[in-house]
């Protein structure tokens, strides 16, 4: 006998994404014929004997398991045609599922030739048996008038097989396969497929997910035993004329669906039958049918006829027929879905006379896949060469410092919010409490600016734009029902970056034109009709046809009309959809926001005094009066922080004023509360507390506020505002204020009158974390009002006295500017007072400007040449809107040239400062004002600098590919 030609290399006769090459690679066949399929002699030999096809047995090859029903369908598809595969599959007792559900492998092997198995598993009650599940698949492919009389005999699809079989016990065994290695057999297609099993492996549920959707999209359709008729006239819309055909010779089901297509679809079914048949025919046919000419929406209509027209022939017929199986299988992009959140969507017509296009765009947060954010597209119409699309690299979270930071074995860091997350409290000593399973969000005690995010456009290779954006849902959602606001809570913050990006950014992240046509393959030359980012959707499972919008873009495709506008009810914002799926999803399983933080961003002050809107809002939060924590690894490494305890130490000023390391901040605050005896970098109680950087929690600052408190010797005043600060960006306000309520309870009277410096500081800078936690009125104020007696003496008491009680504390115990902070309930009042030139000054607080208006800038004016910290007061001026500031700040730069640096790294901040410093360049400071204005400018031409560098290395490495390509290709 003549031995049959085998290859390890597969012959390029089947693509390697192929189901029939896949088919091969399940049943690892190394050795293939020259078809690239497993010989005929083995073919057979495993065809012949099998009377049922089952799972059968496995066995280990190459790490996966390969089992019976691998071998024998990788056999039946190896057959010499496809007469012989029919009659074996006849014979055979299909028990068991092939890999992949949409497999098309044997239409792909054997073409047309199968349609009379497929027949063969229609049984008298016109139920097609779907097992394998191949079955409507390659039904579908076939596009003969033999194949659609066949549809119109299936009235309903059987999925599996009787209760108790093999199909329904292992059905989630067979998940679909999504290797697209190069099918030559060897061991890289056994890596690929490994790691492709792995894939499935970790996603059991992705199976039961799928088949949900099924079984919802199957309820969803019409019970008239048309639909699988209606989904093949969907996938062949030029066969029509076959269908009409088929009417006119008396078949009563291609009646039936004749009318059903043109009840639904108006005028595209008869302008089809027209094409086929010819005009004749057609009248005729709509006659006898009584089929309409057009059923458009009277609004749509209109809409079409005022539009201008383009001179570009018509091409192949489609219709939104296709977007309404795409949306009955739930593959139509979706605002609703439960894995992913749509935070933009963008809709594009093309229109050519070699096939018109819509592409659907999404930018999506994914989280399920470990993508921030992610561009998808989905094509649609005759003229799409690609299908779909994806991006899943539009931020860079490394490079952006996104990631979590991870600060114990549970706790972390949020990347994204900056706020400490516990997942659970601990005792003094660390360690876990029992019954404490968290989660706990510290509030951050002043908000966060809006972040930087490096945000690349879609579909291309480049490195991202820095844009701005919020963690924080934008202000529409404000406007919300209570109750949709309410679930709100359970949107996270990562999605709420990704909305706010496209709210204010989404033409700079959506695909360009060019690279739109690339991503979908449209025809070249197709002229682009429309682009909308607002109108009427429809939720997961609906059909598309309900969206006047959807029919309309589809319309002026078909007619070649240039639209502006939308007739519907535009409903594509993520305000319309995220409330109502927030519940669903539900990322962070609860609650996702601090306690007192709102999931949409607070409404600007309206008479704010900051220089912008985010300066405004953290001023009337209390700025100065508050720190931020700063937890990467450049700030937080071993030996900085036990480097800065030394310096503060010693220090008899303020050294940090408003950022602070988190392992600093962590040793700090126990210098602050386990210092024994003397305020010295040798005392026990520092030295201990220096050495620990572990994280700070709740149990732990309560003992060491006690200690704190009860001391009875004093330390430098700053110490106390540091300690109180500290405490509320590491544990939380109301935690700290409830550690200060019991340690002050314990206080004795001699204790309050006693000259405590540090603990005066403490109270009063309490007074801020207090309004932050609670406003002016609430259940924590009354319990720390518990701890104040009327004519007590000492500044501790006279702290609590402005703290509690207003213009009738300050009235009492005011005794400088910065004493009257706290008076909140007087506001005119509070004003005269501070612009009154008896009041003792203090140092400027840009706080009390916002209490005081403009005006208190004139007094501070004035004392700009005596300020003790230049670095910090400039710094705070620099925040403030008014332009005034401007020249005290560059007052301050040329008399100190310590505090330059900070000084112009803050007013480089200002949104106009370049022409404020114009300005001034005709004033006493003009000469500081031109060397800044080159200072700025330099800073401009190395930030161009940068941004061209990195498109210049893109370039460069994008002709490094395209030579690698080059290069393959030769090879």
């Amino acid at each position: 006998m003549k031995k049959e030609h085998v290859t390890k290399t597969a012959p390029r006769w089947f693509d390697p994404s192929s189901p029939v090459s896949i088919a091969m690679r399940d049943a690892r066949v190394s050795r293939r014929d020259g078809r690239g399929l497993m010989s005929l002699s083995e073919a057979r030999r495993l065809v012949e004997p099998a009377e049922v096809f089952r799972k059968g047995e496995g066995r280990s090859a190459g790490g996966t398991m390969v089992f019976e029903s691998d071998r024998v369908w990788a056999a039946l598809l190896s057959l010499e045609d496809a007469a012989e595969f029919v009659k074996h599959g006849r014979r055979i007792r299909w028990e068991f599922q092939v890999r992949g559900r949409d497999n098309t492998a044997l239409h792909d092997r054997y073409g047309d030739g199968i349609l009379p198995w497929i027949e063969s598993r229609i049984e008298g009650d016109g139920a097609l048996v779907n097992v394998p599940w191949c079955v409507v698949p390659c039904l579908l492919a076939i596009g003969t008038r033999e194949a659609l009389e066949v549809a119109l005999r299936v009235q309903s699809i059987v999925e599996l097989a009787s209760t108790g079989s093999e199909i329904e016990a292992e059905e989630s065994d067979l998940a679909e396969d999504a290797s697209t290695s190069d099918d030559d057999g060897d061991e890289s297609d056994d890596e690929d497929e490994d790691e492709d099993d792995e894939e499935d492996a970790d996603d059991p549920g992705a199976d039961e997910d799928e088949d949900d959707e099924r079984a919802r999209a199957d309820a969803a359709t019409k019970d008239d035993g048309l639909d699988v008729a209606r989904r093949w006239m969907t996938r062949h819309p030029n066969a029509y004329g076959a269908l009409a055909t088929l009417a006119d010779e008396g078949n009563p089901r291609a009646a039936e669906l004749l009318r059903d297509r043109a009840a639904a679809l108006g005028g595209v079914v008869r302008e089809a039958i027209e094409a086929s048949l010819g005009e004749e025919a057609a009248k005729r046919i709509a006659e006898q049918f009584n089929l309409p000419r057009t059923r458009l929406p009277e609004e749509v209509e209109r809409l079409l006829a005022e539009s201008e027209a383009i001179d570009e022939p018509r091409g192949p017929l489609w219709s939104i027929a296709e977007l309404d199986e795409a949306a009955r299988k739930f593959d139509l992009p979706s605002w609703d879905n439960a894995n992913y959140t749509t935070a933009a969507m963008r809709i594009t017509g093309y229109a050519s006379q070699k096939g018109d296009v819509l592409v659907i765009e999404q930018i999506l947060h994914h989280p399920g896949s470990g993508v921030l954010a992610c561009w998808e597209l989905a094509a649609y119409g005759p003229g799409a060469g690609k299908r779909s699309g994806r991006d899943d690299e539009l931020i860079d979270t490394v490079r952006d410092e996104l990631q979590s930071v991870e600060i114990d074995a549970d706790d972390y860091v949020d990347g994204i919010t900056n706020q400490i997350v516990l997942l659970g409290e601990r005792d003094e000593r660390g360690r876990p409490t029992a019954g404490s399973d968290g989660p706990r969000i510290v509030p951050l005690p002043l908000p966060s600016d809006d972040m930087i995010v490096h945000v690349k456009r879609a579909a291309v290779r480049q490195n991202g734009d820095p844009l701005r954006a919020s963690y924080r849902l934008p202000r529409a959602f404000a406007a919300l029902p209570e109750a949709s606001r309410g679930t709100l809570r359970l949107v996270t913050p990562a999605e709420a970056l990704v909305v706010d990006l496209c709210r204010r950014h989404r033409d700079m992240i959506f695909a360009a034109d060019r690279d739109l046509r690339v991503a979908a393959a449209i025809p070249q030359g197709a002229t682009r009709l429309f682009s909308f980012d607002d109108f009427e959707y429809v939720a997961a499972g609906e059909p598309a046809s309900r969206s006047m919008d959807l029919v309309a873009m589809v319309e002026a495709l078909r007619a070649r009309r240039k639209i502006t506008r939308l007739p519907g009810r535009a409903n594509a914002r993520p305000e319309c959809w995220i409330p109502g799926a927030a519940e669903l999803r539900s990322y962070a399983g609860g609650d996702a926001w601090a306690e007192g933080d709102d999931p949409i961003e607070p409404e600007t002050p309206a008479a704010g005094v900051g220089v912008t809107p985010y300066w405004s809002l953290t001023i009337a939060r209390g700025f100065p009066h508050g720190v931020w924590l700063l937890h990467g690894a450049a700030q937080n490494k071993k030996g900085q922080a036990e480097q800065a305890i030394l310096h503060l130490t010693n220090a008899s000023s303020p050294v940090v004023r408003q950022f602070w390391p988190r392992r600093t901040a962590c040793m700090w605050a126990r210098v602050a509360g386990l210092a024994e005896r003397k305020w010295v970098t040798g005392d026990r109680g520092v030295l201990a507390a220096s050495k620990n950087d572990r994280m700070l929690y709740a149990a732990e600052a309560r003992k060491l506020v006690e200690n704190f408190v009860l001391r009875p010797w004093t330390v430098p005043a700053h110490v106390g505002t540091e300690f109180v600060l500290l405490l509320e960006a590491l544990v939380g306000g109301r935690e700290t204020i409830e550690a200060f309520v019991a340690a002050l309870g314990k206080l004795s009277p001699e204790a309050w009158a006693s000259d405590r410096a540090a603990l005066a500081s403490a109270i009063f800078e309490l007074g801020f974390v207090l309004r932050r936690v609670e406003g002016t009125r609430g259940p924590l104020r009354e319990r720390l009002a518990a701890s104040w007696r009327p004519g007590q003496t000492g500044e501790a008491p006279r702290m609590l006295d402005l703290v509690l009680h207003g213009r009738a504390g300050a009235e009492r115990s005011a005794r400088c500017e910065l004493d009257l902070a706290h008076v909140g309930n007087d506001p005119t009042w509070v004003r005269d007072k501070l612009l009154d030139r008896r009041t003792p000054p203090s140092a400027p607080d840009v706080l009390l400007v916002s209490l005081a208006g403009e005006e208190m800038l004139g007094k501070y004016e004035a004392r700009i040449p005596k300020v003790a910290d230049a670095a910090w007061v400039g710094s705070q001026l620099a925040r403030l809107a008014s332009a005034r500031v401007v020249g005290m700040a560059l007052a301050l730069y040329a008399d100190r040239p310590e505090a330059r640096a900070a000084i112009s790294q803050a007013l480089f901040e200002r949104p106009e400062i370049r022409a404020e410093i114009e300005a001034n360049q005709r004033g006493p400071q003009a000469k500081i004002a031109r060397a800044l204005l080159t200072a700025l400018d330099e800073r401009d031409e190395r930030a161009y600098a940068r941004r061209q560098g990195a498109q210049d290395d893109e370039l460069d490495d994008e002709d490094e590919d395209e030579d690698d390509e080059e290069d393959e290709d030769e090879a």
